[in-house]
């Protein structure tokens, strides 16, 4: 999986995130701002089907805790406890929202980042 550059909300747009790999072009994020991300979550939120998996605690305890995922159009959505965290994923693609506005985008396929550019957009109108 690919690590883009973690960016904070107002130096996010327009930057260029350049992969040295093989086959892969340099990916341009347009137009998107942290506030675009964390609409598309609540509309997921909002108007996706919710949906119950049990994972496990994180606590090395082996138990397992009903974790809640949303899903619209190929959108996956959920959240860490706290809420602090939030993640937002289509195929091979999550945008993770941390706390103080920085993004993490992780994706293997630039189609895959060009296809939820434009589904993201077509959500934001």
């Amino acid at each position: 999986m690919m690590k883009c550059v973690v960016y904070k909300a107002p130096a996010f747009i327009g930057k260029q995130l350049e992969f040295s790999t093989q086959n892969l072009e340099a990916l341009t994020i347009k137009d998107f701002k942290t506030r675009d991300f964390l609409q598309i979550f609540e509309l997921v939120l909002k108007e996706g089907e919710k949906q119950y998996f049990n994972s496990p605690t994180g606590d090395n305890s082996g138990h397992l805790a009903k974790q809640s995922f949303f899903f619209l159009d190929g959108l996956k959505a959920w959240h860490d406890t706290d809420g602090y965290t939030c993640w937002l994923s289509f195929k091979d693609l999550t945008v993770t929202l941390l706390f103080h506005g920085k993004i993490a985008l992780d994706f293997k396929k630039s189609e895959t980042f060009d296809e939820f550019s434009r589904m993201s957009n077509r959500l934001l109108k």
